[in-house]
């Protein structure tokens, strides 16, 4: 059955909760170092004006033309876009869908390597 609290010791509760509450309110608005320069010193800044400048070389790099990631983009745009909040600044639909793509691109080499491999053995 429920036992009846005195009130030191629904006090005592409440100061435990209302600690506990704090507590994860501090941890979940963190942002780590590593991501608070993601802006600046991610690949995506860096790297992706210097592609843009060479069609091969951006072609290379993401497998797919310029032209192209722009209208994948135009026909994607509202389905990557994420919320921007008070607490961190979302990827953009153009990373997203870079990210993307260069994920793709590896493991696809990967995997062609990996079957050459086998093929050779």
């Amino acid at each position: 059955m429920l036992r009846s609290f005195n009130n030191c010791e629904l006090g005592m509760m409440t100061l435990v909760l209302e600690e506990e509450d704090i507590n994860w309110r501090r941890r979940g608005m963190c942002v780590h170092n590593a991501w608070k320069k993601r802006g600046v010193e991610e690949e995506f800044v860096s790297l992706l004006p210097h592609l843009k400048c060479d069609d091969m070389k951006f072609y290379e790099y993401f497998r797919i033309s310029m032209y192209t990631l722009n209208q994948l983009e135009l026909k994607l745009e509202e389905k990557l876009r994420k919320q921007v909040t008070l607490w961190r600044q979302s990827i953009t639909p153009r990373e997203r869908l870079t990210l993307c793509l260069r994920y793709v691109n590896i493991h696809k080499t990967i995997r062609t390597v990996s079957a050459l491999k086998t093929k050779l053995n």
